[in-house]
């Protein structure tokens, strides 16, 4: 189920559907309050409502969006290719959010990231993503929006700017250290922006020190994976050549090469 809901008019602390997308509207009571900001804003556009969603007709609603005037065009396009994203049209589901990507609605914005970070990076590198930099960066480590990190640092690879190299290089350094979670983001989005150099250096620097986990080095296997059989010779090669060699000096990494390849 799928509605619209507004503040009722008898109770202004109350949901009332005024609209069923999926569904319909015999047993959608919506048990969740009107908070201030909401019926502030609900009060100021009278074409303005919240959308929820429940599990067919059962399960807890859950808040999805305000939609106004900027968000109603993403609605109605989201609603129009439901049927078609529900049998696993991945690609136009990804490529639509693609397009929204460097919206100037952060509210936008934030929903594609949050769709594109589910994608598969083969998927990602194939659509002509229009984002700045430097909204990439500015709330790359902000602790609130710790969710949206790892997708923006692969649309910061995938940005062609090579002057962020540095920015991915200490993340990488810092990730190793720590064996935090964003190493294999860091790394793909190295080589998405370098090439085959990074994977040399990637593999001479970390995957045959052993003084790095094997889990560490796993996930490092992981993102060069990502960047194999890609068509471009070069970057073929100096996978094959650098996992051949870190294989040589640490036999031990076989298991991780063979999951990730």
């Amino acid at each position: 189920e799928i509605v619209l809901a507004r503040a009722a008019p008898d109770n202004p602390f109350r949901f009332q559907t005024i609209e069923a997308l999926e569904g319909g509207l015999n047993s959608a009571e919506i048990p969740q309050l009107v908070d201030s900001t909401t019926r502030r804003r609900l009060a100021l556009d009278a074409n303005a409502a919240v959308l929820f969603s429940r599990e067919e007709t059962y399960g807890p609603w859950q808040r999805i969006a305000f939609v106004d005037a900027e968000m109603a065009p993403v609605l109605e396009s989201v609603m129009a290719r439901l049927p078609f994203w529900e049998v696993g049209e991945d690609h136009d589901r990804f490529g639509y959010f693609a397009t929204l990507v460097g919206h100037p609605d952060t509210r936008i914005h934030r929903l594609a990231l949050r769709e594109l970070d589910l994608a598969d990076y083969r998927l990602l590198r194939g659509y002509d993503l229009q984002v700045e930099p430097s909204r990439l960066l500015a709330r790359l480590n902000d602790p609130l929006e710790a969710e949206f990190k790892p997708i923006r640092i692969l649309l910061l690879g995938l940005t062609g700017d090579a002057q962020h190299r540095d920015v991915l290089e200490k993340g990488i350094e810092s990730s190793v250290r720590s064996e935090g979670g964003y190493i294999g983001a860091y790394a793909t989005a190295l080589i998405e922006l370098i090439g085959p150099d990074a994977v040399t250096d990637l593999a001479s620097s970390y995957l045959t020190d052993r003084d790095l986990s094997l889990f560490t080095r796993e996930l490092l296997i992981e993102a060069i994976s990502l960047h194999g059989q890609t068509g471009d010779p070069t970057m073929d090669n100096a996978i094959s050549v650098s996992i051949e060699s870190a294989l040589w000096v640490d036999p031990d990494l076989a298991g991780a090469v063979a999951r990730r390849f």
